[in-house]
């Protein structure tokens, strides 16, 4: 596959200079280092250097036919055995073909492997923060009039599962919007008796509503979604909700927000956990990770994240930096009945060298909450840290 697809990049390169100049080469570099003490036990820090690179090629024809290659290798540095050894990483993170107004119509069809980003980034996101990066391949039919609407169907194997969805946005000015997001995300019967059954059979329904209001100076962004369906047996009966108001005063942008995450209440034998899979929950939950599943660190039971950020930003300059601060506390009560899981600061600064290239840094501190502690308190264990501690330092360019 990967030979295929280095054949195929030499064939197209070519093909490129015989033909006009009208052929779009791009190319994108993500070179980070972290510095990581997340772990509650652990005293030192683990250095994680990471580098990942993208190279495509995009090319439109007769203004109905858009074809779009990227390849992409994303590593560990110094992940090799050895200074002559290679770790084979290269891969195609995207290539899709789109049919532009299908039917003479206003509808555009593409099908192939690529990103889905809609709206906030909630629901379904890019994840560009990750080494890797998040693609679907599936196939999306779009419409483009005065309300926008893609239907959507994606193959997947992370539980051997398809996702069928809607899409729907209507501009009421340039400063409103309302989008609807509903897709159902079920488990596929083996294909054969040869394949056996997942372990998990999942059949849930997710509809999401967002409003994006700008008043001036002031916006207002809010979401609220619904979860239902069958997990493995469990009835799901799960919900979402998030407010987030913005003020800007040059130089500085303030904003307060809340995101509320049902959790289970241990007495149900339904699952109440809110579970977003494909959603940007970096950026949501604190630059440390601790919440991106809603799950993993709070045992199920929901998550409520009140934030406060500081942006500044002086016009024309190459710096700006940006503040969070996070309280987290559990939608219902832990172990021992504790809701407190801890607070998070997070601090970063951006510096624009060129347009389209970046270097960042950051620091984060979490302050470990009592349920955080109870949960992650074990025998083996018996000290967790009181303050765990993270930071990175990025480069970013997009040619």
């Amino acid at each position: 596959m990967k030979i295929f697809i280095l054949g195929l990049i030499i064939v197209l390169t070519s093909f490129m200079y015989a033909q006009n100049d009208d052929w779009q080469f791009s190319g994108e570099a993500q070179i980070r280092s972290q510095l990581d003490g997340k772990s509650f036990f652990e005293k030192k820090l683990a250095s994680q250097p990471e580098m990942r690179i993208r190279a495509g090629v995009k090319k439109t024809f007769l203004d109905k036919v858009t074809f779009f290659l990227q390849v992409q290798d994303s590593r560990q540095l110094g992940e090799e055995g050895g200074t002559i050894s290679n770790s084979k990483n290269l891969d195609l993170n995207q290539g899709y073909i789109i049919l532009s107004g299908l039917f003479d119509l206003p509808v555009d069809i593409q099908v192939g492997r690529f990103q889905i980003i809609y709206g906030t980034e909630r629901f379904f996101s890019s994840n560009n923060w990750s080494n890797v990066g998040r693609v679907f391949d599936a196939i999306r039919f779009s419409l483009n009039s005065h309300i926008k609407a893609d239907l959507f169907v994606i193959r997947h194997n992370m539980r051997q599962n398809d996702i069928y969805g809607l899409y729907l946005q209507k501009k009421f000015t340039e400063a409103h919007a309302v989008e609807l997001l509903s897709f159902y995300d079920f488990t596929l019967p083996p294909l054969n008796s040869s394949i056996s059954a997942p372990a998990n059979e999942l059949k849930q329904l997710t509809t999401a509503i967002t409003y994006i209001g700008n008043f001036q100076n002031f916006g207002i962004t809010a979401e609220a979604a619904y979860q239902l369906g069958d997990d493995n047996g469990q009835k799901i009966d799960a919900y979402l909700f998030s407010l987030q108001a913005s003020h800007n005063y040059n130089p500085f942008t303030f904003t307060l927000g809340a995101d509320v995450l049902s959790g289970n209440d241990g007495s149900s034998n339904k699952r109440k956990h809110f579970i977003h899979s494909y959603g940007s929950n970096h950026k949501y939950y604190g630059f440390m990770d601790y919440f991106n599943n809603g799950t993993s660190n709070t045992g199920g039971a929901g998550l409520h994240d009140l934030y406060f950020t500081l942006d500044w930003k002086l016009p024309q300059s190459k710096w700006n930096a940006s503040l969070a601060l996070h309280n987290f506390t559990t939608n219902k009560p832990g172990t021992g009945g504790e809701t407190v899981l801890g607070q998070e600061v997070d601090l970063t600064i951006d510096y624009s060298f060129l347009k389209g290239t970046k270097i960042s840094a950051g620091a984060s501190a979490f302050f470990t909450g009592k349920l955080t502690e109870l949960r992650n308190k074990s025998t083996a264990n018996p000290d967790v840290k009181k303050v765990t501690l993270w930071s990175f330092i990025m480069l970013r360019t997009s040619l």
